[in-house]
């Protein structure tokens, strides 16, 4: 049973284009806000009803693998097309769904369930492309009954699932509604990288929550669109029904709660809804469409209904992955937060001043720009699910990045490094398409695309995200289930609870360790992409990249004993770079308490040492003061490895100053 989270927002629900026919009359539209027509005719295939065909949105990939040729595209393109929308008396017993678009010698599993009779199932070897079956759903009760279709072929791979939802109805005093929830989705234009509204489409809002509210907006049936964005609610015959969709993907098994709401406007939640209208003695279908407020020539000048259906989609190719390597996940819940009034200006969140499109720790959200003729991110898939990547990296993974600005070319901080980079990679794997593109500009017609299946030529390692987000993605496409073991290793506890800090070489070493059917082709993939993976703390790496103080990644100090030297420079950049900071392992032999000292000993004079103590990823002590040339910090500490992070605060800073400095780095016991 879904339970609906809406109770921290208020609602912005758009004007939408609704198509209607059967028993419920014609409505045309109706809001509780401001108005706004439709920017296009439905097109016949718009209208259909739940018993439309649902398709596989993932496309083949042609993309070679590493491994020698092996098979590592999952079917795809496959539809479930049940014979009715509804079940009633008279089909109850044999109801027809037909399966098409088959891999002839993949294995289809087809199943069947309701929230009260439980779920049946049927597996068979593929012989035919298309293959009916009949379904006994004579014993499952009244309601909405789920069946999902999904294929493995012979080398392992796994295609998404898809779902078709119906609704059983046998008594005379019910009803059944039933339509579609679709969007416009507007693509990128291959040549500028902007966006193409030319060739915008009319696409399916997957996963998201429908509700059939009576005149006083109380809840009456509530559903989950399927897999073609077709929805069906089970109402009292004769009674006044409006159709409400949120901007809202939730799901009890595998978890999940996803809300996009309007930073701007008190976090309102954003949904379209149709008008108020008898539900008659019949069945019925309803259709609601969210446009894109295009106006077909060179601006927006309708309400951008489509936008918030747009990043779910986005996100909801995410969901689908994640579900393939963990089918029991179970997520935080985030809200996604989207405006025309969010633009690229550093300030206050409510005032639309967002800086850039972000996930915000703080906040467990994300944060994504809309500010049309300067920079949208709405239809920037890559974009969203980059972000959506950053979320799982704080709720499910984790991570060390202290983010800051960062380019392909640079040589970054370690952390900095991982995070994007595979952020990067997370993108394309889940959106099948390498090609990560962003559009901005004037009607958002230009914009950039890198390919995120090749890595950097200027400045290839570990420190690099470019070779981060080439070696992740040629991982997963060396074998068919290889993102499983990526994403596995990423939320275990060998890699959340590492004493070492998020980098490649952490990633790397204990994906080997837990795979070692991957060793091979990680270690060989690591050399291509100018690294080397020995241990998590990159013992055996000999590129520094050319900042000579790189190396070693981590330098060493045992407790009461001499020190070590560290140094930092701001020789390629500040605050995020490649030696900005160094890093020490240290093991503290007991509970206890103990001084760290972190004096200058060569190097540029005044300087204004910082450093950090963490253990496991937990930040136990922070000692930023400003005393020149001398850093220093007594608490207690637990026993077990701990390491110390040390650089020069003008290094930073991301101001004019700092330059080349050394320290030496004590730790005593007390």
């Amino acid at each position: 049973m879904l339970s609906f989270r809406f109770a921290p927002y208020s609602l912005l629900v758009f004007s939408l284009f609704l198509a209607s026919c059967g028993g419920g009359g014609d409505d045309s539209g109706g809001s509780s806000s401001s108005s706004s027509s439709a920017s296009s005719a439905t097109s016949s295939s718009s209208a259909s009803s739940a018993s439309s065909s649902s398709s596989s949105s993932s496309s083949s990939s042609s993309a070679s693998s590493s491994s020698g040729g092996a098979d590592t595209t999952a079917p795809s393109g496959y539809e479930l097309t049940p014979e009715n929308a509804v079940v009633s008396e008279s089909n109850q017993s044999s109801f027809d769904v037909t399966l098409t678009g088959l891999e002839v010698g993949a294995t289809y599993t087809l199943s069947w369930s309701d929230s009260a009779t439980g779920t049946a199932s049927n597996n068979a070897v593929v012989t035919s492309a298309e293959i009916t079956e009949t379904l006994d759903l004579s014993s499952f009760a009244e309601g909405q009954i789920q069946i999902a279709l999904q294929l493995a072929d012979s080398a392992g791979n796994v295609g998404q699932t898809i779902v078709s939802n119906v609704s059983k109805v046998l008594t005379g005093s019910s009803v059944a509604i039933s339509g579609t929830i679709t969007f416009d989705l507007v693509p990128h234009n291959e040549f500028t990288n902007g966006l193409n509204y030319n060739a915008t489409i009319e696409a399916p809002a997957r996963g998201i929550v429908v509700e059939a509210l009576n005149a006083s907006d109380q809840v009456l049936a509530s559903t989950v669109t399927d897999s073609a964005g077709a929805y069906s609610v089970i109402v009292d015959a004769e009674t006044n029904v409006r159709i409400r969709a949120y901007a809202s993907m939730q799901s009890d098994s595998p978890a999940w709660d996803i809300e996009v709401g309007d930073n701007t406007d008190g976090n309102a939640l954003y949904a379209i809804q149709g008008t108020l209208a008898s539900s008659g003695t019949e069945n019925s279908e309803r259709h609601l469409h969210a446009s894109s407020g295009w106006n077909g020539v060179n601006a927006y000048t309708g309400t951008r209904s489509a936008a918030p259906f747009a990043i779910l989609d986005a996100v909801y190719e995410s969901l689908s992955i994640i579900q393939q390597a963990d089918p029991d996940i179970v997520l935080p819940a985030m809200d996604i937060f989207w405006s025309p009034n969010n633009r690229a200006t550093p300030g206050a969140n409510a005032d639309g001043d967002i800086g850039n499109s972000h996930f915000f720790s703080g906040d467990n959200a994300i944060y994504l720009l809309g500010s049309a003729n300067n920079d949208t991110d709405e239809y920037d898939r890559h974009v969203v699910t980059h972000e959506f990547g950053h979320y799982l990296d704080y709720n499910v993974f984790r991570s060390d990045s202290i983010g800051g600005t960062h380019t392909l070319s640079e040589e970054l901080d370690m952390r900095v490094a991982f995070g994007e980079g595979y952020a990067n990679a997370f993108a394309a794997m889940s959106l099948n398409d390498p090609e990560y593109r962003d559009s901005s500009g004037s009607s958002q017609s230009v914009g950039f695309v890198f390919d995120v299946s090749e890595g950097s030529n200027a400045n290839p390692g570990w420190f690099n995200e470019a070779s981060v987000h080439a070696f992740v993605y040629a991982i997963h496409q060396a074998g068919a289930n290889n993102f499983a073991a990526m994403f596995n290793t990423l939320a275990s506890d060998d890699y959340v609870n590492t004493a070492a800090l998020t980098s490649v070489h952490t990633f790397g070493s204990i994906l080997k360790a837990q795979n070692t059917g991957l060793v091979s082709v990680v270690d060989q993939l690591a050399s291509e992409h100018g690294f080397t993976l020995s241990d998590i703390y990159g013992s055996s790496e000999s590129n520094d990249g050319g900042v000579s103080i790189a190396l070693p990644i981590y330098h060493s100090l045992t407790v009461d004993g001499a020190a070590t030297t560290v140094c930092s420079t701001n020789t390629g950049g500040e605050y995020n770079k490649l030696g900005n900071a160094n890093y020490i392992r240290v093991d503290v032999p007991s509970l206890g308490s103990y001084d760290i000292n972190v004096v200058r000993s060569s190097g540029m004079t005044g300087s204004d040492p910082d450093f950090w103590f963490m253990q496991e990823g937990a930040l136990f002590g922070i000692a930023d003061g400003s005393q020149q040339n001398n850093e220093e910090l007594t608490r207690v500490y637990n026993a077990g490895p701990g390491l110390i992070i040390v650089w020069e605060a003008s290094n930073y800073d991301n101001e004019s100053g700092g330059g080349n400095v050394c320290f030496n780095v004590s730790m005593s016991s007390n």
